[in-house]
């Protein structure tokens, strides 16, 4: 069952009913804290997308569109989990850490999500928000997930 409606979606686009899949399972350590750091970055990343939809960015005559996954990493990045790397032209590059329970210890998810707190109402909900109140969203968030 999928665990959340964007895996659902994921899912019912890209496979279709019959199809012979093959999948690894893996059950995270602690799958309340997994989800509330997910309920986080969805309510930052609706927060943003509502603010910046009203610019109406374009590239090259193409109408720029938001991507939850790359706002969860550029969140990550400014919160200051990140490794630094460089492209083939030389460039620096920030990756995003990894919140996989698989790459990181339950005490580094649990600062890097203070961290993204700290980044989220610097650099994203930054109107009448204090750091408790952030937290108080998302907890209540959590009741209706």
């Amino acid at each position: 069952v999928p665990d959340n409606d964007e895996t659902a979606e994921r899912l019912n686009t890209k496979v279709k009913t019959g199809a012979v899949v093959s999948a690894e399972c893996k059950q995270p350590r602690n799958y309340k804290f997994l989800q509330k750091t997910m309920v986080l970055f969805n309510y930052c990343f609706d927060h943003f997308a509502d603010r910046m939809g009203e610019v109406g960015l374009e590239y090259k005559g193409q109408q720029a569109m938001p991507s939850k996954e790359r706002f969860r990493k550029d969140l990550t990045i400014l919160a200051g989990h990140y490794t630094v790397t460089y492209d083939i032209m030389g460039n620096i590059k920030l990756e995003a850490k990894s919140l996989s329970y698989a790459n990181c210890s339950e005490s580094e998810a649990e600062r890097i999500y203070s961290d993204v707190i700290n980044a989220a109402l610097k650099h994203v909900v930054t109107v009448g928000f204090t750091e408790q109140e952030l937290r108080d969203t998302v907890d209540g968030l959590l009741r209706f997930a």
